[in-house]
């Protein structure tokens, strides 16, 4: 039993399989395959999880180059490598080094080399092989240059896209992390249905104060309800409580467009120390206690042991 218990453990796929029929089985690949055609349409991926797709599958396509790049330039560098020593043996040995003196390039010599190589057949076919080797190496060794710059230009591409690819995913990473800070937010409304229902507060009515970087500027007098919920025009979230008698009110948002942080603002701000939520995803436990009361008992209890506590009433 217990031998049984530890393969299941470590392969459990293969514990289920081994109970199905070959029909079962049939069935099985026939869903497999499917899954793997379905999940490489781009109409299944939402528009954010595309981009991150993408930017992966673009990297690694700019790897097999890169990898295919780096095979060519090192047969490059080789045959480079190869046709250099072979030039070079040439100019070993007696015979070898006799050529290399009689075929220095000066005036001098140059008169000597047309003798030698007029009376020794064998010295002009040498030098006219090396003149052959010598095009030859240098042509090698400009392929090589070319080629080793193409794999520098491959890896600076793959590069760039590789740290596309790791904004991308962690753009989308920090977008799943608001989203589910913000349904963190939502349940203590009752969940999204709940929280969607609350009613909708325009903030286009305060001009160019939405241009700012604090939601602090809701007026009491512009609410229809006690609670109200909106968005500013960066698609930042907000929702703010009126509170008493419509003299101020208190607003939690999200502070930046591509952060985690969930800020307050309004009249009772002196009263909140910390965020609702920090940059890091921490809840601040105080005031979300203070919004919790706030939406079940629709009473905010704020201020300091030290000055003493005030009650505020949301209407």
């Amino acid at each position: 039993m217990s031998a049984n218990l530890g393969n299941l453990q470590k392969n459990p796929l293969n514990h289920i399989l081994q109970f199905l029929d070959p029909q079962d089985l049939a069935h099985v690949r026939l869903v497999n395959n499917r899954l793997n055609t379905e999940a490489a349409r781009d109409n299944l991926y939402s528009k954010e999880d595309l981009k991150v797709k993408n930017a992966l599958k673009e990297y690694l396509e700019i790897t097999k180059q890169v990898n295919a790049q780096e095979t060519i330039s090192d047969q490059a560098t080789k045959n480079a490598k190869f046709k250099s020593e072979s030039l070079e043996k040439r100019k070993t040995g007696l015979f070898g080094s006799f050529v290399s003196i009689v075929n220095f390039e000066s005036k001098i010599l140059s008169t000597i080399t047309t003798i030698f190589c007029t009376i020794f057949p064998s010295i002009k076919t040498e030098i006219e092989a090396r003149k052959i080797e010598q095009a030859e190496k240098d042509q090698l060794m400009k392929v090589e240059q070319e080629e080793k710059k193409k794999l520098e230009n491959l890896q600076e591409q793959s590069d760039l896209l590789y740290s596309t690819y790791r904004s991308e995913k962690r753009g989308r990473i920090a977008e799943r992390q608001r989203q589910d800070d913000f349904k963190k937010i939502m349940k203590l409304f009752g969940g999204e249905t709940e929280y969607m229902k609350l009613p909708e507060l325009n903030l286009n009515v305060y001009g160019n104060n939405e241009d700012r970087d604090y939601i602090d500027y809701i007026e009491a007098k512009d609410m229809t309800a006690p609670i109200m919920r909106g968005q500013d025009k960066h698609g930042r979230h907000f929702f703010t409580f009126r509170i008493e008698d419509k003299d101020y009110c208190l607003t939690f948002f999200q502070r930046y467009t591509n952060g985690r942080r969930w800020a307050t603002a309004g009249s009772t701000r002196e009263y909140i120390t910390e965020d609702l939520i920090d940059e890091k995803g921490s809840v601040g436990q105080k005031t979300f206690d203070i919004l919790k009361n706030a939406i079940e008992k629709k009473t905010l209890t704020l201020g300091y042991e030290r000055f003493g506590k005030k009650t505020f009433f949301i209407k």
